[in-house]
């Protein structure tokens, strides 16, 4: 019984340095784009600001529109912005915060789906080098925000499916 504790144990701390692994791999792939920044982004960036200083979700003040990609994203920003008072900054907590639960939800569904911790390791590898991950990832864009979030209703359909109990 205490060998089986010592294996799961063991299994935990590979985990751990595979989930930090691949954040990093994430982190430095993207980190050419850092400054980056798409023209949605600016308009999201505009919305978040006009919120939380002015508490109008308006691109103008005194305007309300809607004009922004994604309302959870812009909560999320607005929520980080709130605390820094910095855009840029905000931004860069706010998609490393995303690519942290993206990249953890992820290896979380590969646990439940893939044996190997190659292929799990592999078939998220795989989509941090993806040129368009890549590309959006810390530009204010909220790509790893949306795996993140579809990654954890597919393994929430899953352990359901399967009657399996949630874990982590």
């Amino acid at each position: 019984m205490e060998n089986n504790n010592r294996i799961l144990q063991h299994k935990k701390w590979i985990d751990v340095v595979c989930v930090i692994g691949l954040i990093l791999v994430g982190i430095l792939t993207t980190l050419p784009y850092w400054n980056a920044k798409g023209d949605d982004a600016f308009i999201t960036f505009r919305f978040v600001k006009n919120l939380v200083e002015y508490g109008q979700l308006a691109y103008n003040l005194g305007e309300p529109i809607y004009g922004f990609t994604s309302p959870v994203w812009l909560g999320i920003l607005a929520a980080v912005y709130a605390i820094v008072r910095d855009m840029y900054l905000s931004v860069w907590i706010a998609c490393f915060l995303s690519l942290t639960v993206c990249v953890t939800v992820l290896w979380v569904l590969a646990t439940r789906i893939i044996e190997s911790y190659l292929f799990r390791i592999l078939a998220i590898a795989f989509l941090l080098v993806d040129p368009w991950f890549i590309r959006w990832a810390f530009t204010g864009q909220e790509i790893s925000f949306k795996i993140a979030v579809c990654a954890g209703l597919m393994w929430v359909t899953a352990n359901h499916v399967y009657r399996i109990p949630i874990t982590w």
